[in-house]
């Protein structure tokens, strides 16, 4: 076996440099902030005010025709609605699109595992392509999101219109974007799905936006139980 099919191919989050150069600590996986060194104060901003994550490594999988099998643990389809259980032991996230597509999101193994798991449903006659490279999620998490949310996104995105689980589509910041409200610890948090190459952008234009409302950049750590 050469040098090169014994290497690793490594995930990267199109934000590392940017997390590098503020010391974040990234996760065993790939490139994406756990921390940029005060968990408590993360979690503070969490609780308190928003804070914003670039959240990864995830495998995505563009999924059409055919569904994912509806009995647990697999989590079942619903249009516009997140639904959640497990494939292959790792929790997973059904996101129901349209009536006719929908995208499978759970946490990367490693950097094959989105592949290999198409290969495998696409064997099973579900029509399943590994687009874990094309997106990039940014979370908007606490109880001021909405407020964030709603001066770079033209959609309702009251708690009657969209309720936590719930998926809606428009231009934020105009780039086109997939939101999922997906609540963390009892407060409001959005998921934001946009093109790879976006993603600078969009993280500069929340930042920017959200500081007359405390925003801060989060990791993963400050979305977690303590």
């Amino acid at each position: 076996m050469s040098a090169l099919e014994r290497a690793a191919p490594i995930r990267r989050s199109p934000l590392a440099e940017w997390h590098r150069r503020r010391g974040s600590r990234s996760v065993a996986t790939g490139e994406w902030p756990v921390t940029y060194g005060d968990v408590h104060r993360e979690r503070r901003t969490v609780r308190e005010r928003v804070g914003l994550l670039d959240a990864g490594p995830f495998d995505r999988l563009a999924l059409a025709g055919a569904r994912l099998a509806a009995a647990p643990p697999a989590p079942p389809f619903a249009v516009a609605r997140v639904t959640d259980g497990s494939v292959d032991g790792r929790a997973a996230q059904l996101w129901g699109l349209t009536s006719e597509s929908s995208l499978l999101v759970l946490p990367g193994a490693d950097a094959r595992s989105a592949g290999a798991l198409a290969a495998r449903l696409d064997a099973q006659g579900i029509r399943a392509t590994d687009v874990s490279s094309y997106y990039a999620t940014l979370v908007l998490a606490g109880p001021r999101a909405r407020d964030v949310l709603e001066e770079v996104f033209p959609v309702d995105v009251s708690e009657r219109a969209v309720p936590d689980r719930a998926v809606v589509f428009g231009p934020l910041a105009r780039v086109t974007a997939t939101v999922a409200r997906l609540d963390v610890r009892s407060s409001p948090a959005f998921s934001v799905m946009i093109e790879r190459d976006h993603a600078d952008y969009v993280w500069d234009a929340l930042l920017r936006i959200g500081e007359r409302h405390g925003i801060e950049p989060v990791g993963a750590a400050a979305v977690t139980e303590d």
